[in-house]
């Protein structure tokens, strides 16, 4: 399994002797939260467990064969987030979820708040809020894509009227939204946005939401994902499209490992290439080195190759081989998987719609330590009474930042009441 969970595990000891934290996890997948308390051997209580994929049938049976200790909704009628009485949810002291991103990918149609799938994030917005006010949320999380915080000709973006509106109505929280980059310490290129929130009486003084673990710790090699051993494929076994390709890129990797080798000869990293696209098109992918592009549910095949015997015959080479679909699971942070999926096409939209388990352990690890070192992970329901109270004392720490941040000569004195 992957080498850095011993890293996390380091960082989960707070957890680790503490009473189980109750999580809601809407667009579930193939559960974060759980691979993360599973691999560091803590435990906690799911509730509000939604995927709208049925796919996810055998996956979720297998799991609560294994103890998982839940029950998820599944499907178009019981795994649809936007069908679920707001009033029917479970309290829970944490909430992370991530939804549909479509809306504001890369590929696709852009049209961002307009796409019928980014009302699943509002609806998420929507449950934090009533979960907020009930008194027993402590933390947030929601992944998606940093597109969520583009300003185009001079407008707020759409995570900026999200910000906004959870200012507004729950206002005992902090709240801010952070640009993670999973590459920096993990050899997937995955860059994703967080919104996070988390009350006020949970954090630290200061007042700040922790920063992720990120590479302050994790450090992770390709190949110590990479199932060794593997049959290589030879190369006259491709479509010709794939083989002319191939060519072309093996030929382009070359050149550029003998200019690298002139600097740091001792640098012998794996190229990851997408061979369906032709080397020469105009907005042909880079190869990747040590590190696999972002894994999406219908991205084309990436080819391993490895470059400390690029001249040597593709059956003695370490690597001349696809990514296989145990490997897709690695690299999301979780074990292989695959076997209980049903077809393959349901295996990549898997692997493709996770959020990195390793990126969600940077991001919400500190912010769940910091609600039990400040005592808020053991309170129970805080009343209306308790709430406006906090919406005081976030109200008095805004003045305190805004005065501090204001020039001396245009300070306006304090009120002696």
């Amino acid at each position: 399994m992957v080498p850095l969970w011993d890293v996390v595990r380091g960082h989960m000891v707070g957890l680790r002797n503490a009473a189980r934290m109750s999580i809601t996890e809407p667009c579930v997948g193939l559960g974060a939260a759980r691979e993360l308390f599973k691999q560091t051997g803590c435990a906690y209580i799911p509730v509000n467990t939604y995927d709208i994929d049925a796919r996810f049938a055998l996956f979720w049976e297998r799991r609560m064969g294994e103890g998982f200790p839940g029950k998820v909704g599944l499907g178009r009628e019981d795994g649809d987030i936007c069908k679920v009485p707001i009033a029917e949810l479970k309290d829970s002291q944490g909430f992370v979820a991530g939804p549909p991103c479509q809306g504001f990918a890369n590929n696709g149609q852009h049209l961002g708040a307009l796409d019928p799938r980014t009302r699943v994030y509002e609806v998420c917005v929507d449950w934090v809020s009533e979960l907020a006010h009930r008194g027993c949320l402590l933390w947030v999380a929601l992944e998606n894509s940093p597109n969520m915080l583009k300003r185009i000709g001079g407008q707020p973006s759409y995570m900026d009227g999200i910000l906004s509106r959870l200012n507004a109505e729950i206002p005992f929280f902090h709240w801010d939204c952070i640009i993670e980059a999973l590459q920096e310490y993990f050899p997937h290129v995955r860059t994703r946005s967080w919104l996070r929130g988390m009350r006020i009486d949970a954090l630290l003084c200061g007042g700040k939401i922790p920063k992720p673990i990120g590479s302050q710790a994790f450090h992770c090699k390709l190949v110590d994902l990479l199932t060794p051993g593997l049959p290589n494929i030879d190369p006259q076994q491709l479509t010709e499209k794939r083989k002319r390709n191939l060519e072309q890129y093996l030929s382009s990797v070359a050149d550029c490992m003998k200019v690298a080798w002139e600097t740091n000869p001792d640098w012998i990293p794996i190229a990851c290439i997408d061979i369906d696209r032709a080397f020469d098109r105009t907005f042909s992918p880079v190869v990747y080195y040590d590190k696999i592009p972002s894994l999406r549910c219908n991205a084309p095949e990436i080819f391993l190759v490895s470059t400390e015997d690029l001249q040597m015959r593709c059956h003695l080479k370490k690597f001349m081989r696809f990514l296989t679909d145990a490997e897709r699971f690695y690299l999301q942070g979780h074990e292989d998987y695959s076997g209980d999926f049903k077809t393959r096409k349901a295996k990549l939209s898997a692997t493709g719609n996770a959020y990195a388990t390793l990126m969600f352990a940077s991001v919400v690890v500190p912010m769940m330590t910091q609600t039990i070192i400040t005592g808020a992970s053991k309170r129970t329901r805080l009343t209306p009474e308790d709430l406006r109270s906090l919406t005081s004392t976030a109200l008095t720490d805004a003045r305190e930042l805004a005065r501090d941040d204001c020039p001396p000569g245009k300070r306006h004195k304090r009120s002696s009441q």
